[in-house]
């Protein structure tokens, strides 16, 4: 498990950086700290996600910083260098400055450069001739540099979310041909298969996620919200003042993305990212209070096709509040209170990650600084011709569709009865698989406190005398570093 280390010490360049904003605004910050959002972020995908991969033997991306590969493989494959993507790419990206300025070097190159962990786990586990699995050990604890200011979390996310979505789109364009070459059991490659089906579905949602959000809070709002009126002007109802203060927030949000840059609108982009959060949390709250109130009124015993059967709504809320809560409380042990704690300032960041962060980061696929990092050039500082062009391109494209997706639901839920259909499916495919993945990391927990973690302390007794090898050709490699310049063999150096 990879969690952010605590206390946080600040530097004086980003105590600056973090009094830009307006009171208000690092008021909410200060209430709601956007670190301690990180570390329940980063138990929720370790506890859940990693738990739920692992135990299909796939996980869509290690961490190379905090992982180990066999060297088998990830080494040349010399009957098939092209396929190896850490030796055929990513190392001349780092090293050869020749490279970055040729035209093999491309935009979608630079951008899933930024998430090579997830091409490398990918080469790992479609390695020709092999069957590589990877596994989650919970029980392996590394820490990490939290975030701590605004501006640079969001060139970090700028950095995941586009180096995942390109370098997506890379391991899907190869993944069946490549599958079908490695030795994997049938039953497992199937189980693979089902999951990339998942991952294509997951990365559909991300890339029409505007449309979605502004579909699912228009349904909520005709669904629950039509009997409320904004007070200072009698005519207008809620439902559209709301929806209208939604567009321009996230027109504000597409704006200031291309116009500016993380470091250079700091009190502009946290104080829209501030309110519009806000907004949906308030939105959020009269939705329960009007859920409340039909509680009391609703009959069910009368079949009535043009509202939701809040019983219903009771499972999906049920089953997703099970999905957070029950996997932390069976890891208490690794992760602590203090991630429970965090879970608040999370939930109340959550529309950053789900709206703002995505936004920002399409806006800018042609930035390919690191964004943590001090060396910013690393691999990745490289001039491409015409990058604004083919941003302005990708990005108008995203927002036609969205456009285009949204209008079409628009249309689609102004029938009472299509929307409760609508919601249903939505709600019941969301739960499904809330449900399905909560299901696999408690197995994953029963299995490992009960099965694998004494396999592994007995395989350790077996093989210590290798280890103590292994730990003796290390520390040579370290220390006289020009071994690398020889072919030595372990029985060498030993």
């Amino acid at each position: 498990m990879m969690l952010p280390k605590v206390p946080v010490i600040y530097e004086t360049s980003e105590l600056e950086v973090m009094n830009k904003p307006p009171g208000f605004v690092k008021l909410l910050f200060n209430c709601f700290d956007i670190k301690a959002a990180q570390l329940f972020e980063y138990a929720l995908g370790h506890i859940i996600d990693k738990s739920f991969e692992s135990i299909i033997g796939f996980m869509y991306v290690l961490p190379v910083a905090f992982c180990s590969f066999r060297w088998k493989a990830v080494c040349r494959d010399e009957t098939n260098v092209a396929s190896n993507f850490l030796d055929s790419s990513f190392v001349k990206m780092v090293i050869d400055a020749n490279y970055k300025t040729s035209q093999e070097f491309t935009l979608e190159t630079g951008n899933l450069a930024q998430a090579e962990d997830q091409v490398i786990t990918f080469d790992v586990k479609t390695r020709r001739g092999c069957k590589f699995k990877t596994k989650y050990l919970p029980d392996a604890i590394a820490w990490t540099d939290s975030v701590k200011t605004f501006p640079v979390l969001m060139k970090q996310r700028k950095r995941w979310i586009n180096g995942s979505w390109f370098a997506f789109q890379l391991c899907l364009g190869v993944f069946f041909e490549k599958m079908n070459k490695t030795l994997h059991h049938p039953l497992r490659k199937t189980a693979y298969y089902c999951f990339m089906i998942y991952m294509i579905w997951q990365n559909v949602n991300r890339y029409l996620l505007i449309s979605y959000i502004f579909s699912l809070f228009l349904i909520m709002s005709q669904e629950f919200l039509n009997q409320y009126y904004v007070v200072f002007i009698p005519f207008l109802n809620s439902q559209v003042f709301y929806m209208v203060y939604f567009l321009v927030c996230l027109y504000l949000m597409y704006y200031y993305s291309v116009v500016f840059k993380a470091d250079h609108g700091v009190g502009k982009f946290q104080t829209i990212a501030t309110f519009f959060g806000f907004s949906i949390h308030v939105f959020t709250i009269l939705l329960v209070i009007r859920l409340c109130q039909t509680i009391q009124t609703q009959n069910y015993a009368v079949q009535d096709t043009t509202h939701i059967d809040l019983r219903i709504i009771y499972v999906f809320l049920g089953f997703n509040s099970m999905y957070y809560i029950v996997p932390f409380l069976m890891n208490l042990r690794n992760c602590g209170w203090d991630i429970l704690k965090s879970g608040v300032a999370f939930f109340y960041h959550m529309p950053l990650y789900m709206v703002f962060f995505q936004i920002y980061a399409f806006c800018n696929i042609d930035d390919l600084t690191w964004g943590t990092k001090a060396r910013e050039n690393l691999a990745l500082g490289a001039k491409i011709t015409n990058n604004r062009i083919i941003n302005a391109k990708f990005v108008g494209k995203w927002l036609l569709i969205n456009f285009i997706v949204g209008f079409c639901i628009m249309i689609f839920v102004s029938n009472a009865a299509f929307r409760v259909i609508f919601i249903l499916v939505l709600g019941f495919m969301y739960t499904f698989l809330a449900a399905f993945k909560f299901v696999g990391s408690l197995v994953f927990k029963l299995k490992y406190d009960f099965y694998d973690s004494k396999h592994m302390k007995k395989k350790v007794e077996e093989n210590k005398e290798k280890y103590k090898g292994a730990q003796i050709i290390l520390k040579a490699l370290c220390e006289y570093p020009q071994i690398f310049d020889k072919k030595l063999t372990a029985e060498h150096i030993l």
